[in-house]
């Protein structure tokens, strides 16, 4: 364990500093950076979500932004509600994503997702899956390497299955129902309750 910073000088050199509760690691570190980081985003005028908590949006005169936790990153969305002006009904499909009977049909949503995407640097210019970005995408959110190379398998398939259909954001949308169809198929779906689903969530805003 390094001295901090404002502790470093040739006084305390010889010193040493005894750990006494390492944050990483127990049952209850997650719980303790949730709650710090609850209170940082209220205090920056943030509201909690009250059907996730893990979920906070900030309104303002021309915009709302939203904030996802997951594990110990922040998912920031706010630019392409602005650009696209999402419907309510775009925002109906992100709550209801994962959930195995709900169809997916709006062309819209296949904008957003597109828009997303970009955002996240997971496309290339010409709007193709960036495998190399997709997959360290997948390992950064909990997938094990093994895993983010079926994903992205995956995700190349269904962009070849849409491949035919003209119109940007219908192949999106395509390409979202196949890859969610796949993943329900293979029993990797999150939860209703899962913070995977809030991450598409954010895709609202």
């Amino acid at each position: 364990m390094q001295l901090p910073q404002n502790l470093k000088c040739e006084a305390n050199m010889s010193k040493v500093l005894k750990l006494k509760k390492a944050i990483y690691g127990l049952k209850q570190s997650a719980r303790a950076w949730y709650k710090k980081a609850e209170n940082c985003l209220i205090e920056l005028g943030y509201k909690k979500s009250a059907y996730e908590p893990c979920l906070f949006v900030k309104c303002d005169s021309s915009d709302k932004t939203y904030i996802a936790l997951f594990v110990d990153d922040f998912f920031v969305f706010s630019n392409c509600n602005k650009d696209l002006q999402i419907s309510n009904e775009v925002m109906q499909d992100f709550y209801n994503f994962w959930r195995e009977d709900y169809e997916l049909v709006n062309r819209e949503m296949g904008c957003v997702l597109m828009c997303m995407a970009a955002r996240l640097d997971l496309v290339t210019e010409d709007l193709k899956m960036h495998h190399g970005n997709a997959h360290e995408f997948a390992k950064k959110h909990g997938a094990d390497d093994t895993m983010a190379k079926q994903l992205v398998t995956i995700i190349h398939e269904c962009e070849q299955g849409a491949a035919s259909v003209p119109d940007e954001c219908a192949r999106t949308l395509e390409m979202a129902k196949c890859f969610k169809t796949r993943i329900h198929e293979l029993k990797w779906a999150p939860s209703m309750e899962v913070v995977l689903e809030e991450v598409i969530t954010e895709l609202k805003n």
